[in-house]
């Protein structure tokens, strides 16, 4: 969910995950959101009305503790409890081996 800082009101919410969110990314320039959750998936939510889910990836085997953007915007990587680092090329949302 996201909330107005003003009033506390709720603005949208993003669904999709069955177990607690445990990172969140807005991706800078775009209406992209990234969640991560402790089930080990990944999704890119579009920040519109509705909210939609563009991308959704199980390339974990466990929670994903942390996502970060390459400089370019080219690239995502998701770590996990796994042990696993996982690059995922933006352009053809698909796993980079």
């Amino acid at each position: 969910r996201s909330h107005n800082l003003v009033n506390g009101s709720e603005l949208k919410r993003f669904e999709g995950h069955n177990t607690d969110i445990s990172a969140l990314l807005c991706w800078p320039g775009t209406s992209k959101v990234v969640s991560t959750a402790w089930d080990g998936t990944v999704k890119i939510h579009l920040d519109e009305h509705p909210v939609t889910v563009k991308a959704d990836f199980q390339h974990h085997v466990d929670g994903v503790t942390c996502v970060a953007l390459s400089t370019e915007m080219q690239r995502m990587a998701t770590g996990g409890t796994d042990g696993r680092v996982v690059i995922y090329e933006l352009k053809t949302l698909k796993v980079d081996h």
